[in-house]
C-alpha cells in the first residue's frame, strides 16, 4: 500500500480537492494501526483498487473489524505481488477528521520532497535540508555497506548495514 503521494498526483492531476491529513502520518504496517481503526471507526466495507483498474469491495459484519479486514487485504497485495494497491475507507465528519487524522501530512510530504530536489539543484547536504522541514534530530553518520529487500506476504522486509563514522 502506498501512502498520501501517489493520492496527491491522483488528485492534483484530476483536479480533486484533497484534505491535507491522513489517517497515520506514516507508513501504515497493519489496517489495525490507522488513527480511524484506533478511534473504532468503521472499516467496513473498504475497498481495494491495482493499479491496474481493478477494484475488490470487502464487507464484513462487524464494521470495525480490522484483522479481517487486514487478512484479506493482505492477500490481495500477495496475489499482485505486493505492487501499488491502494485502499479506500468510509468517508469521516469534519469533527472525526479533526479527531482522529494527521494535519498538515499533505503539505509536509510536498515540502520534503522540494527539499530533497532543492538540495540536488544546489549540490548540497540533502540530510540536513529535509531535518530542516521537518525539524528533525541528526542522529549518527556512516555509509551503508549492505542492503536487503524482501515483500513477503504482503509486508516489506529488509535490513541495512550502516557502521558508524
Amino acid at each position: 500500500m502506498y501512502p498520501v503521494p501517489y493520492f496527491l498526483k491522483v488528485a492534483s492531476e484530476a483536479g480533486i480537492p484533497l484534505l491535507n491529513a491522513d489517517s497515520c502520518g506514516r507508513s501504515v504496517p497493519t489496517l489495525g494501526n490507522i488513527l480511524t481503526c484506533v478511534y473504532r471507526h468503521p472499516v467496513s466495507p473498504l475497498v481495494y483498487a491495482s493499479i491496474y483498474g481493478e477494484s475488490v469491495v470487502i464487507e464484513t459484519p462487524d464494521a470495525c473489524d480490522t484483522a479481517t479486514m487486514e487478512l484479506i487485504g493482505r492477500s490481495i497485495i500477495v496475489a499482485y505481488d505486493n505492487i501499488l494497491i491502494a485502499y479506500c475507507l468510509l468517508p469521516l465528519s469534519k469533527a472525526d477528521c479533526k479527531e482522529c487524522l494527521v494535519a498538515g501530512s499533505a503539505t509536509s510530504l510536498q515540502e520534503t520532497g522540494k527539499a530533497l530536489l532543492r538540495a540536488k539543484a544546489e549540490h548540497t547536504n540533502p540530510v540536513e535540508k529535509v531535518l530542516k522541514v521537518l525539524e528533525g534530530k541528526f542522529l549518527c553518520r556512516g555509509t551503508v555497506l549492505e542492503k536487503e529487500w524482501v515483500c513477503r506476504e504482503g509486508f516489506d522486509f529488509g535490513r541495512t548495514t550502516v557502521p558508524f563514522d
